[in-house]
């Protein structure tokens, strides 16, 4: 049967909390890794950079020192994350980190619909690095800890980087609610679209 004209609708249910963190820790695992091995080598990128005159000044000022840390863990927390959060989840489409890949959850728009790879992108950049990663070094991973908050408290689980681009993450397993071709049907565009995600089966 052609997919073009065919009208599918899914029910997605929210992942629960089990899966949800064993993956997460699985992809934070991940994560951390990286940004270590990366720090061994932008630290010595820089070096060469900046030449040893400007490192050792640098070195000699505690708070330059600090900024430096930070910059260093920025930029590999950048680099880290977009292999992790970014390019794995293009590969294994429908917002697939290895860790929800493994747990068989995914991210999908609240709508249900599928992310796109523009989506999967302002979701890292605006909310896992900018505001969970990158703020959590300058405030003591209090966005990070307020994010959590939010995932426990709010009607579909989501962290601070799914309120702000309106994604939800669902069991990988579709439920299929409706299935008829459009041109029997007189299925309009409009119609032609994923119901929204429930809570509970």
């Amino acid at each position: 049967m052609d997919n073009s004209v065919e009208n599918k609708k899914y029910r997605f249910v929210v992942a629960g909390w089990g899966p949800r963190t064993l993956a997460f820790l699985i992809d934070v695992a991940i994560f951390i890794g990286l940004i270590l091995l990366l720090n061994m080598g932008v630290r010595p990128l820089l070096e060469l950079i900046l030449g040893p005159d400007k490192m050792e000044a640098i070195y000699n000022v505690e708070e330059s020192t600090l900024r430096f840390g930070y910059l260093i863990n920025a930029i590999s927390g950048l680099v880290a994350g977009l292999l992790v959060y970014f390019f794995v989840p293009m590969y294994f489409k429908n917002g697939k980190t290895l860790g929800k890949k493994l747990l068989k959850i995914k991210v999908v728009n609240k709508n249900g619909s599928k992310l796109t790879n523009l989506k999967i992108f302002t979701r890292f950049i605006i909310g896992i690095w900018g505001v969970e990663y990158v703020f959590s070094l300058f405030a003591v991973f209090i966005p990070f800890a307020i994010s959590l908050l939010f995932s426990l408290v709010n009607q579909y689980h989501q962290a601070i980087h799914d309120l702000l681009v309106n994604t939800v993450v669902v069991e990988d397993e579709e439920i299929l609610v409706e299935f008829a071709k459009k041109e029997e049907n007189k299925i309009t565009d409009e119609e032609n679209k994923p119901v929204d995600v429930r809570i509970e089966r």
